[in-house]
């Protein structure tokens, strides 16, 4: 690359598009351990079913689908991992050492901006999955205790 100036506002952009690509990864693995902690709450619960089954009575078994399909909901959450990391270091000087300075930070900044494009679509499955085995707890919990209360 020829050692021509770039503009700063260029640069200034690629900065922010690298924050926003890392504040997109790490909301990945915060939902990885908010499903970690879904299914570890969804595992103490059944133990717990299990422990009490002389108190809960003949419907003792009632909680327990629900608890394994929130947990398996958040297990699956954890399985999403086709997190695009941007372009290749090695590949992107090869096919731009020869370009000027400002030729190839557009490009960069092309593919940061698409890498953040393709972030979403894993970080949207991931929170679909997080929020329906939320839902499945919740309507677990609430059935559980009007058929075992009643």
């Amino acid at each position: 690359m020829s050692r021509r100036q770039s503009s700063p506002v260029l640069e200034a952009l690629i900065g922010l598009a690298q924050a926003q690509n890392a504040a997109l990864f790490a909301r990945g693995a915060n939902l990885d351990v908010q499903a970690l902690g879904l299914v570890g709450f969804d595992a103490a619960l059944a133990a717990a079913v299990l422990a009490a089954q002389a108190l809960l009575g003949h419907l003792w078994w009632v909680p327990i689908p629900g608890l394994v399909a929130s947990a398996s909901a958040g297990a699956s959450v954890m399985g999403v991992t086709r997190f695009d990391l941007g372009p290749s270091p090695s590949d992107f000087y090869m096919q731009n050492k020869d370009s000027p300075n400002e030729t190839a930070l557009v490009q960069l900044l092309a593919d940061l901006l698409a890498t953040q494009g393709r972030i979403g679509q894993p970080l949207r499955s991931k929170t679909i999955r997080l929020l329906l085995g939320l839902a499945a707890l919740l309507v677990t919990m609430v059935y559980s205790i009007l058929l075992i209360a009643l």
